[in-house]
């Protein structure tokens, strides 16, 4: 079974995001290390 991929995956591409499978969909779960996410909040 292949993936879905969301509207955005281009974008997250772009962005080097980290990729997980989540309910058959290709979902991004971090962009940066997770220091530099939670510092940006």
């Amino acid at each position: 079974m292949s993936l879905r991929s969301p509207p955005l995956s281009a974008v997250h591409a772009d962005a080097e995001a980290k990729l997980t499978e989540f309910g058959g969909w290709e979902m991004p779960v971090e962009f940066d290390s997770i220091r530099t996410e939670h510092e940006a909040v």
